[in-house]
């Protein structure tokens, strides 16, 4: 799995890439920074033996090589048009020098975030959802023959899932003929997530169950970790030859400039508001006309009474259709500031407190210990070798240090993280040189494991504004810790 971390854009998510039951990986995936925002590609190359995985990689490389190129004061929009007419271009300058990889393609979902709103495109049958509060707010329409169907709604999501023309694409890059990409610009708020996933992961279950399982209250790199391992484990169950399955999955710590469009709610309300102000207003129509037998004048006045009476109703209405939403959105936000801001305060005085803590039980330790005679002091490290089960036993508690480092900055956590693991790599390689390669073979696979962007490294925001590892780096350097302490126990025999 490979961490995504962006500090500009308030961003950080977790991505994984598998092979499934096919001999190679033909999807493609990456982000990078780029003067327009943080880009995520996700590819998945058609076109079979070495044609799909050249498919997928040209498109990412080309989509992600425009956009990093561009000015600042692009439009997002166009930049992304530019990206995907370049990979297109280059699939087919490609197919026309090597003949073997005529017939190639690719489709492509990429999200483009910046402080302004996410702009998605995509080809093909690769999807982008936008989840909320447990919801899907925003999921891209399939461009496949079946993806029409559903939309013309002659066929169900699950019938289209099961067919075997679903794969059928109708807009995609390379030897697909339309290659019109489809862009959406879509707002964001502080907690919402983006998943981008090829149709390896949601072929495999009905949409109902996907969306539980995107939705479920999970930090990102537990849910997208359990949901590979679920995808895999069907597949395999199935028989294997599942295909390939790439998932991406965001969390935006920020909101966006641009808000969301009036919601169905807003509009059912003022559509309803709007039909009583024209129903009061024909019905004091009527009542004017039935009052031929009072004064014209004392008519005239009880019709100005009642308009005078609705008009703070109907500035109310032009209000709502202006603002929409916003005014509720920025209260909710107004209020959501000031509670992250109390949360920063309160978790300062923790940590302030905690260090007071330590240092006063310090002082006390050393007042209570007896002074050691000159005679005593230890002797320098290298005429008083570790031996092998004491440098054991420190990687075994080092694994403990790497497990409960909490930071209240992210980038600092991750950061603690790291080194404390090259520490403990360190360690290994001296344990490894003091017991002459009697372990080798097990410390090589726990340095393995703890080696490069490792899923032990992963870190949370918990409630308390901190951060710490999440449940999947726990689970990992639990049992790379229990590998450790086995050797420790050979070692004490």
């Amino acid at each position: 799995m490979i961490q995504i971390i962006s500090n500009k854009y308030h961003v950080t998510g977790i991505a994984n890439s598998m092979q499934g039951g096919r001999p190679e990986n033909q999807d493609d995936m990456g982000f990078v920074e780029t003067p327009l925002g943080l880009l995520l590609v996700l590819c998945d190359g058609m076109g079979g033996g070495p044609g799909g995985k050249t498919a997928s990689y040209i498109a990412k490389y080309e989509v992600m090589k425009v956009v990093s190129d561009s000015s600042p004061q692009a439009s997002p929009a166009d930049v992304l048009k530019k990206a995907v007419a370049r990979a297109n271009e280059s699939l087919e300058k490609k197919m026309k020098m090597v003949p073997e990889l005529r017939g190639m393609g690719s489709t492509l979902v990429a999200i483009l975030i910046n402080e302004k709103s996410a702009t998605i495109v995509h080809l093909g049958d690769s999807r982008c959802y936008k989840i909320r509060d447990g919801k899907v707010l925003f999921r891209t329409d399939d461009n496949s023959l079946v993806g029409e169907l559903v939309r013309n709604k002659a066929m169900t999501e699950e019938q289209a899932r099961l067919s075997p023309q679903s794969n059928v694409i109708t807009r995609g890059l390379g030897s697909i003929t339309n290659h019109v990409p489809v862009i959406d610009e879509v707002a964001y708020h502080k907690g919402d997530r983006f998943v981008l996933c090829s149709d390896g992961v949601w072929g495999v279950m009905p949409h109902e169950e996907l969306v539980k399982r995107f939705t479920a209250i999970q930090d990102v790199a537990s849910l997208v970790s359990n949901l590979s391992a679920e995808v895999d484990r069907i597949g395999f169950a199935g028989g294997g030859g599942h295909d390939n399955h790439t998932l991406v999955m965001v969390e935006m710590n920020a909101d966006s400039i641009l808000k969301d469009k009036m919601s169905k709610l807003v509009k059912i309300i003022v559509t309803a508001l709007a039909c009583l102000l024209a129903i009061s207003m024909v019905f004091n129509v009527v009542c004017l006309m039935k009052l031929g037998s009072k004064p014209q004048d004392d008519a005239l006045k009880e019709t100005i009474d009642e308009v005078n009476r609705l008009r703070p109703y109907e500035v109310r209405y032009k209000a709502l259709l202006s603002e929409g939403n916003s005014a509720l959105h920025s209260m909710t936000k107004a209020l959501s500031e000031e509670n992250d801001s109390l949360r920063e305060e309160l978790s300062a005085m923790a940590s302030q407190i905690d260090n007071l803590e330590r240092e006063l039980k310090e002082k006390e330790a050393a007042a209570k210990a007896p002074a050691k005679p000159v005679a005593q002091k230890k002797a320098p490290e290298k005429n008083n070798p570790v031996s092998p089960l004491t440098l054991a036993q420190r990687i075994v508690n080092q694994f403990d240090e790497l497990k409960n480092i909490t930071d209240n900055d992210q980038t600092k956590a991750a950061r603690r993280k790291a080194e404390c693991r090259d520490k403990i790599v360190q360690m290994i390689d001296e344990l490894d040189k003091k017991t002459s390669g009697k372990f080798r073979s097990r410390l090589n696979g726990i340095r393995s494991n703890i080696s490069g962007n490792s899923p032990i490294l992963f870190v949370q925001k918990n409630k308390n504004g901190s951060h710490s590892s999440t449940k999947t780096a726990i689970k990992g350097i639990e049992k790379l810790k229990s590998k450790m302490q086995d050797i420790v126990k050979e070692l004490k025999k």
